[in-house]
């Protein structure tokens, strides 16, 4: 049975982790609405726990990820990360410093040193 992107449906997004903000629900009358909400504009901190719901069952994260990428999905789709890769390059080091700051240092240096 294929995915009815016009269905109602139900989101449930999770905790975030750092957060004791409770889950949050809402509503769309489309359920491409509502994959869109979870992937262009839900924190990637809350994505992870985030559940949909469409004529009684239910998608996970992963799942979410995969019905946007379809090419059935009808919407226009922004050019967004997944939220993954935003989760890993913004991910602490052991020494205090993010993975994005520490490849933002070569490219100062290789400026510098080509003048």
């Amino acid at each position: 049975m294929a995915f009815d992107y016009k269905a109602s449906a139900e989101f449930f997004a999770g905790r975030s982790q750092r957060g004791s903000r409770p889950m949050m629900y809402r509503r769309f009358n489309k359920a491409a609405d509502a994959l869109r909400y979870a992937i262009e504009e839900l924190p990637a901190a809350n994505f992870l726990g985030a559940i949909l719901d469409v004529e009684g069952k239910r998608y996970r994260h992963d799942a979410m990820r995969s019905l946007y990428d379809s090419p059935e999905y009808p919407l226009k789709r922004m050019k967004v990360k997944k939220k993954a890769e935003v989760k890993s390059e913004t991910a602490e080091t052991p020494g205090g410093k993010s993975e994005a700051s520490k490849s933002a240092r070569p490219k100062e240096k290789e400026q510098v040193g080509a003048r």
